[in-house]
């Protein structure tokens, strides 16, 4: 499929976190840390979610990183999900290190482990990262940061990826771009993030208020993506109309 421009209506749909997210709730954590900084470490809950900075001193790491290692060498069950092929074992932990040292550092584009509110279950995993060029421009994307989603077989379709997208859009984002931080070194302005047409994230990410900008056939993963965008001053906006807690 040629890559495909699509009209992006400058209005979004009015899109409001419904009754339900009023119990959304952002807590942030800060230390000093050896070398003079900080350490940052986040939770954000939602009515069947939680969601933890990765690597959290009071979590276990090991244990975090082997049920990430056990979600993507399971991929090959879900052909629409990236290359649709296992990630392999020291991809997944050294991604993780890397995510880790990101908290660490003060640094919010990172990873967080998403649980079931209900038993502490593992969920999976979901990004707001840092922006590589686009795929078919190759032009950089400055102040984008990336979403990504992953949710094991056993939680699909049960409501948990929405919300965890929901809260990293309208409760995660909006919080970083009050505090200035700055992704690959420019202000935050947009939210970006690329699912196959025939995904579940395809489906969520437009729930979520995304909108679709254009479609094409992703070079790495040799198969159709559609493009979605959010601005964050959007985001920001209707997060100001709810109630979400802020802890900080």
């Amino acid at each position: 499929m040629p890559h495909q421009i699509l009209e992006l209506d400058p209005q979004y749909d009015g899109f409001c976190l419904n009754e339900d997210f009023n119990d959304l709730k952002v807590e942030v954590f800060k230390t000093d840390s050896p070398d003079g900084g900080y350490t940052l470490e986040a939770n954000i809950s939602t009515p069947k979610t939680l969601l933890f900075s990765c690597g959290q001193v009071s979590r276990d790491a090991e244990k975090e990183c082997d049920k990430l290692v056990d979600l993507f060498q399971n991929m090959h069950v879900y052909p629409t999900f990236a290359t649709g092929k296992p990630i392999p074992e020291e991809t997944v932990r050294g991604s993780y290190t890397n995510k880790c040292k990101l908290w660490k550092s003060n640094y919010p584009y990172s990873l967080f482990v998403i649980e079931d509110q209900k038993d502490n279950s593992f969920v999976g995993r979901i990004v707001m990262d840092d922006c590589d060029p686009h795929p078919i421009t190759e032009l950089p994307l400055p102040g984008h940061a990336e979403v990504g989603i992953a949710i094991t077989g056993a939680k699909q379709r049960q409501g948990f990826g929405s919300e965890a997208i929901t809260a990293i859009t309208y409760g995660w984002a909006p919080y970083v771009a009050d505090e200035g931080y700055k992704v690959d070194g420019n202000p935050l302005t947009n939210l970006w993030a690329t699912a196959h047409p025939d995904n579940s994230s395809s489906k969520i990410f437009s729930a979520a208020g995304y909108k679709v900008v254009s479609t094409f056939d992703h070079p790495k993963y040799k198969k159709p993506r559609n493009e979605y965008v959010i601005d964050v001053k959007t985001a920001t906006e209707i997060r100001n109309r709810s109630k979400i807690k802020f802890n900080i």
